[in-house]
């Protein structure tokens, strides 16, 4: 079982976010979105009807709630599956900052490579991952606690109690990666996400490197600037 304090607020919050009026993605996507190419010499669409062709039908099944998280070129958004009611964390990826180097294109499909080959109870579930001609999309697991940070920067510091329990369940995660030869390189507050419960999930494996040996040795100067 998590903390109270973070369970009651999470509990609340998701109440919250559920009785917003949700926006159909497909119509979000198209007509906010989808202006953007895959390419800079990729052909426009001809008519309306063919842009519409154009949206992933899986969109057509979420409702989009609200935007939970903007970084760098991605955003993440909060989804509703319309048939089921189940809420979702939905990464959108323009193919435009994708296509700026080879590097970002290796990375995205090492982060998606990794982390869909990933499961454990600490760490943030990758469901599936689809795209459209402009865009790539990475459907997860909703986390209602949300991030790490934003709880410490509320009640400023743990007490040992908390810390251990926090501490504890972020290094159960960082193990499984070790064992399935997976160096993280991204550890942050902002990364390590509660659920409803209060229970750590770790995310966003961008930065990752595969293939990690008790021998390997990794030269390379990555992470977040900040830390």
């Amino acid at each position: 079982m998590g903390c109270s304090w973070v369970r009651e607020e999470n509990l609340a919050d998701a109440s919250t976010a559920s009785k917003r009026p949700p926006v159909p993605v497909g119509t979000l996507l198209a007509s906010r979105l989808g202006c953007l190419k895959a390419r800079p010499h990729a052909p426009k669409a001809t008519s309306a009807e063919e842009q519409q062709r154009k949206v992933d039908p899986r969109l057509d099944e979420l409702q989009v709630v609200r935007t939970i998280g903007v970084g760098g070129s991605a955003k993440v958004v909060q989804a509703k599956h319309k048939l089921t009611g189940e809420f979702c964390a939905l990464k959108v990826v323009p193919k435009a900052s994708i296509f700026e180097s080879e590097e970002r294109i290796r990375r995205i499909a090492d982060e998606v490579r990794i982390h869909s080959q990933l499961s454990h109870p600490f760490i943030v579930s990758l469901r599936r991952a689809f795209q459209t001609p402009t865009h790539l999309f990475m459907e997860m697991e909703f986390c209602a606690g949300g991030e790490l940070l934003t709880h410490l920067q509320r009640v400023g510091s743990l007490g040992e109690v908390d810390a251990r329990f926090y501490a504890s369940e972020i290094t159960l995660g960082v193990e499984y990666l070790h064992s399935q030869g997976v160096l993280w390189r991204d550890l942050k507050p902002e990364n390590c996400l509660l659920d409803g419960a209060g229970h750590i999930r770790l995310a966003d494996f961008g930065l990752s490197q595969a293939g990690l040996t008790a021998s390997s040795r990794f030269t390379c100067f990555v992470g977040s600037a900040g830390y």
